[in-house]
């Protein structure tokens, strides 16, 4: 896993997510059914969670962090790397492969 993220030119160390993680993600109204629709807010989210500041402040810093020559897609980058390597995501993933062959078993 990529060990920081990069905001105006200062790197924060990431964080993994876990469990914790993902509800903290949701009582910030970004409920997991909803990455894909709300990605943007998902990568301010992570992006505070790394910097330890509130989601508004960290938004202010992607803001300059855009306006200064950085990318977004930078960022999301990072998450996703996090989201592919989380423990958690991988055992619910395997779960799900697991419930999908079950019911595919069943069916034929």
């Amino acid at each position: 896993m990529q060990k920081e993220i990069v905001i105006n030119g200062k790197a924060y160390p990431t964080k993994e997510i876990t469990f914790n993680t993902v509800c903290q993600f949701e009582d910030m109204g970004i409920p997991m059914s909803e990455i894909e629709a709300k990605s943007i807010m998902f990568v301010r989210a992570y992006a505070a969670m790394c910097m330890d500041k509130k989601a508004d402040q960290a938004g202010d810093e992607i803001e300059k962090h855009v306006m200064n020559g950085g990318s977004i897609d930078e960022l999301a980058d990072v998450l996703r790397q996090a989201v592919e390597e989380s423990g958690f995501f991988q055992a619910l993933s395997k779960r799900a492969e697991t419930a999908d062959s079950e019911s595919q078993t069943e069916t034929a």
